[in-house]
């Protein structure tokens, strides 16, 4: 990821520019995820740029979301 003054650069690549929030010591982008078969869910999400994996969610925007199936209970 290369992050540059927007007044300053100029881009001439097919790419799109993405807004970035800093707060505090932080950086966010502002974006919608897309589960199988849901609608978009628009959320607020911190740039890890040091993270091994894509996304990471946490437990309280799952649950909020309700992004997790509902667990079927045994017959007994």
């Amino acid at each position: 990821m290369n992050l540059y003054d927007p007044q300053s650069y100029h881009y001439r690549g097919q790419g799109e520019r993405i807004p970035l929030e800093v707060r505090q010591k932080y950086i966010y982008v502002r974006a919608p995820i897309t589960a199988s078969g849901r609608s978009p869910i628009n959320g607020l999400f911190i740039v890890d740029s040091g993270s091994a994996t894509a996304l990471t969610l946490n437990s309280p925007f799952v649950a909020q979301n309700k992004l997790l199936p509902h667990l079927i209970k045994p017959p007994f």
